[in-house]
């Protein structure tokens, strides 16, 4: 008798089983008998005791099979650590019975309640939050902080044990949903009482994550920074001349310097902790009792016998610093013992294997992480970012079984912090591995940690917490050198009067050696023979990057870092401005783009990149060309970003800057023709708590579904639990770099509207569309645009003069002179078409007048634009005026066209195709940059005929002086309708598309990106 399964189709459907997966049976008289029948409801009507009876009998069956099924994927879990049936084990309710237990050994135990109803299930997972688990046998005392309820299907009813397993394995889908414990009360993912539809593999992954709630890990980790806070505080009595020793050994500010110290101790003792219960051989206990905790002495005898065996990176510096350190043995007695309560409580949380020191509390002991660049990633997007970087289709199956799968296949970060993202994107490899039959294993760690992870950062305390993590993961496995390390910035390169400017170098050289000398160092278990790290070009499979934001405005250069001075800083400009040189990154953009220019160098074809990026990355123009790098050389390209709240779920730890996430596979046909970009918002954040995981596969179902499809504004919902969580819109691309304006946007009509203004289209609420009379153009090719302010002038007493004019303010109702200019936004002032000058100029000495004063116009289009207080996107004067900061002259011979273009600009189309352009990084505000203006696209209004011309001056003439209300309140304001109707003759649009018009302008005025 032979099993044969279905491939599993993946997908989050309207219902919530509405995917029949069929098993068949194979006699040896050759015929095929369906055992399961179709489902026809989830919950059961049982009436009468006997059909209880079997209920609970079938029940019995399923927790079996699941425990039998999840115990074949995870090659840790054996019957000792996930047991169906269990009763006997509750604190209170002790003849309450749990359906399936997990516990680990490092983790608090998790509860899965298994039900054929929906409710019954979601009821028993509930209560098992209010339960204490006691086990004397394996001292387990500790309460549920996390419970999983799973809906059975009604297929498994009448299957027997060992084909019910079987099932599970072979991709059969069930429901799922998470109950996790808070100080509240308790917190149900999905809300609103869906269900996840899940296969097996999901729920292992939401085990893994969903045991440990941010909750308890964010209180603990608070529990713990302040013990090493105190600890480090007691070196206050030591002299000042040996503290900056003990400091030096890892960081140049003393204060912060002693914490990091006292850090690397904490870390030390919980990896001896970790040694010692894994049953490495010659390692001691840590003794948690005050009484029994050996002198500090003792801990340097202990870590340097560790040291004779491997584990470099973790206990050598602890052992450099703790050598000085061990002659003040009065202060090092305290310390220690700080350090061993901050241990203990870990320990008995269950939770020292699931802190990561270096993510988790790094973060918040530094006080100079501004200035250090040091915004790390969340716990939540570095799951997100790894499961949507690295895919299940990423290799074929017999790849993901290999046990020497790090030795073919790379994973690098080379701004990689603390390494929050290569420890998530470790658990992803090794989770899909596990799922094809892979069997992750010491051997495999080694490798991983000698070949397979390359980690890069500027600080080496940040790269030697890195490595002490991915260590800590492997079962206590020795390892050799790593391919984790440090590069310098600052360091002058034998160009003169250039600097180094860290990983970027690798943008010159795969090898750092080449470019640093001695800045630059590695992590290793044992003593390494070789300090070099070698990132060839495209030789990484996955990318994953938080990079830096800093860029050069303000009078602050980009890596503004600790420990530079002026004159490397400059040296730091005029080195990357060298490597960035005829490269698709613009300095303008800041260091991030430069960033995502080299992951591109370094992939290799077919490889993926998932990035942190800030927001300006979709809609900036100084990031176009490197939008157009990643449009032509990418393929799978997904934009992902948070919608309503611009600070709502930062994916990296306080940097206040709104911010998106890119994922691409390379390809290899670079520059054939554009990838289109699927475009995702989204409603919710992700977190750490496993939610992260199933919101990456909702946004990965959602973005397939936009695969293949020729309508290149199609759009789809992002279904989680029978539950719309955001939207994705496919937006096609030309592979100009043109802003990716649907990121962001609640509402996806808007976006389809958008992209048909922009072509030339109008369309209408009958999803047919209507051409314009004239065809598209941009604003350059129309109008001559005038210069930038810095050209025009400066205030007058600013420090940097510069420009031809000084430029003074007018005062209410004066009239401007010979140079007017319209300088500033005046949102009091300036209600109508017609506006008069805000400033007037004074030549300076010099320069070039005339050239400047050429440039003065009738036209002027808004450069920082604000929704919510503004009027106007574009404004006219009534005669020559010079642009200003705010507003940039556009220049034509025909006065009528200047008039008809007013209309256009601030009509509701005028209105959505600036929005297509504009920045959307700030709430309410649209700025946009001078060469964005240029490529703004609008009709060729010097092709309408001079009737239609006249009439549009007309118009203009009629309507000019009318007030207009804010753009934000443009849906219910009578003289932009007015304005509607007339861009609508004017482009030779049906009338009946006026309601059209004003019904896309209601969507875009509830958008949250013009609200503010």
């Amino acid at each position: 008798m032979h099993l044969l399964f279905p491939k599993p189709t993946v997908g989050f459907p309207s219902q919530i089983f509405p995917l029949r997966a069929s098993v068949f049976v194979f006699c040896f008289d050759c015929h095929y008998v369906n055992i399961w029948g179709s489902r026809t409801t989830t919950d059961v009507q049982s009436g009468t005791t006997g059909q209880f009876i079997m209920q609970t009998q079938a029940e019995g069956t399923f927790n079996r099979a699941l425990a039998d099924a999840l115990r074949s994927i995870n090659p840790h879990w054996d019957e000792h650590v996930c047991r169906p049936e269990i009763i006997g084990m509750l604190e209170a309710g002790r003849q309450l019975r749990l359906d399936v237990l997990i516990t680990e050994p490092t983790a608090p135990p998790v509860a899965i309640e298994c039900s054929y109803v929906a409710s019954d299930a979601d009821r028993d997972a509930q209560d098992r939050l209010e339960l204490t688990l006691v086990e004397t046998a394996r001292r387990i005392d500790a309460p549920f902080d996390a419970a999983i309820a799973v809906v059975i299907p009604e297929e498994f009813r009448n299957l027997r044990q060992s084909l019910a397993s079987r099932a599970l394995c072979a991709g059969t889908t069930f429901g799922m949903a998470l109950f996790q414990r808070r100080s509240d009360g308790f917190e149900r993912f999905p809300e609103g009482g869906g269900h996840i539809v899940a296969r097996l593999d999901n729920l292992s992954d939401l085990l893994a994550a969903a045991a440990v709630t941010d909750e308890r890990v964010n209180s603990l980790t608070q529990q713990v920074a302040l013990r090493i806070r105190q600890a480090a505080n007691n070196f206050v009595t030591i002299p000042e001349r040996m503290r900056r020793q003990i400091a030096a050994t890892v960081q140049h500010s003393v204060i912060d310097g002693l914490r990091v110290v006292t850090l690397m101790w904490f870390n030390a003792l919980m990896a001896q902790h970790q040694l010692h219960r894994s049953g490495v051989a010659d390692v001691g206990p840590i003794h948690f009792e005050p009484a029994l905790q050996p002198v500090s002495a003792e801990y340097l005898t202990q870590w340097r016998r560790i040291l004779e065996v491997n584990w470099n990176a973790i206990f050598l510096p602890a052992v450099q610093a703790l050598e000085i350190a061990c002659n003040y043995e009065y202060e090092m007695r305290t310390v220690m013992e700080l350090l061993n309560d901050a241990a203990r409580e870990l320990d008995t949380a269950r939770l020292g294997r699931h802190v990561n020191v270096g993510a988790e509390l790094f973060p918040l002991l530094s006080e100079d992480r501004k200035e250090a660049a040091a915004f790390y990633t969340t716990a939540g997007t570095a799951e997100f970012l790894a499961r949507l970087a690295i895919r299940d289709v990423d290799l074929p199956a017999s790849e993901w079984r290999r046990r020497d799968l790090y030795g073919r296949h790379r994973l690098a970060d080379l701004a990689c912090g603390t390494g929050s993202l290569l420890l998530a994107g470790y658990h992803r490899i090794g989770s899909l591995s596990r799922r094809h039959g892979g069997r992750p294993d010491a051997a495999m760690h080694r490798m991983a940690m000698e070949q397979g992870i390359v980690g890069v950062d500027v600080s080496p305390l940040a790269t030697h917490l890195t490595a002490s993590s991915l260590a800590g993961l492997g079962d206590q496995e020795p390892y050799g050198h790593t391919n984790i390390g440090w590069v310098d910035v600052g360091r002058p390169v034998q160009e003169a009067g250039q600097a180094t400017t860290g990983s970027l170098e690798y943008l010159a050289s795969n090898e750092t050696a080449n470019l640093y000398g001695e800045g630059h160092g590695r992590a290793a278990g044992q003593e390494a023979p070789h300090e070099l790290i070698v990132v060839e070009d495209e030789s990484i499979d996955w990318i994953l990057m938080n990079p830096p934001y800093n860029r050069t405005r303000g009078g602050q250069t980009a890596f503004d870092i600790a420990g530079l001075n002026d004159c490397q800083r400059r040296q730091f400009q005029k080195r990357w401005r060298a490597l960035v040189k005829r490269r698709p990154a613009n300095k303008t953009a800041g260091m991030a783009a430069s960033f995502l220019m080299l992951a591109c160098q370094k992939l290799r074809c077919h490889g993926r990149l998932g990035f942190v990026l800030p927001l300006t990355a979709a809609f900036a123009e100084s990031w176009a060309k490197t939008r157009a790098m990643i449009e032509n050389g990418f393929t799978d390209i997904v934009a992902v970003t948070i919608g309503g709240d611009h600070h709502a779920g930062p994916q990296s730890e306080d940097t206040g800057i709104s911010e998106m996430m890119l994922f691409a596979t390379r390809r290899a046909d670079n520059g054939v023709a554009a990838e289109p970009v699927s475009c995702v918002t989204l409603n919710v954040a992700p977190t750490r708590n496993g939610i992260a995981g199933e919101l990456a596969r909702a946004v990965a179902q959602a973005a397939g579904e936009l695969e293949g499809v020729d309508d290149d504004t199609r759009a789809t919902p992002v279904i989680l639990a029978n539950a719309s969580v955001g939207t994705a819109v496919r937006h096609a691309e030309t592979g100009r770099g043109d802003p990716w304006f649907p990121l962001g946007v609640q509402s996806a009509t808007l976006s389809m509207v958008a992209r048909h203004l922009v072509q030339g289209r109008l369309l209408a609420q009958d999803w047919r569309t209507h051409a314009f009379a004239v065809p598209m153009t941009t604003i350059s090719e129309l109008f001559k645009v005038g210069p930038s302010h810095d050209l025009i002038g400066c205030p007058r007493g600013s420090r940097s003069p510069r420009g031809s004019f000084v430029v003074d303010a007018l005062p209410d109702n004066q009239m401007a002179g010979l140079d007017g200019m319209l300088w500033s936004h005046n949102h009091a002032s300036q209600t109508s078409l017609l506006v008069t000058p805000t400033h007037s100029g004074t030549p300076r000495d010099g320069q070039d007048i005339a050239r400047i004063r050429e440039t003065a116009s009738t036209l002027f289009y808004a450069r920082n634009l604000r929704w919510n207080t503004q009027k106007l996107v574009a404004a006219s004067a009534a005669r020559p005026t010079m642009g200003g900061r705010s507003w940039v002259s556009l220049r034509h011979d025909n006065p009528n066209v200047l008039k008809a273009a007013a209309l256009w600009f601030n009509s509701t189309p005028g209105i959505v195709v600036h929005w297509t352009r504009g920045q959307r990084t700030d709430p309410g505000r649209a700025p946009t940059q001078i060469t964005a203006v240029k490529r703004m696209p609008a009709p060729r209004f010097d092709a309408l005929s001079e009737e239609q011309l006249e009439r549009s001056a007309e118009c203009f003439d009629a309507l000019c002086e009318r007030p207009l209300r804010r753009i934000v309140h443009a849906n219910d304001d009578p003289v932009r309708s007015q304005l509607d109707a007339h861009v609508c003759d004017m482009l030779g649009l049906p009338q009946q598309t006026r309601d059209d018009l004003s019904e896309w302008c209601r969507h875009l005025c509830n958008e949250p990106s013009v609200q503010g």
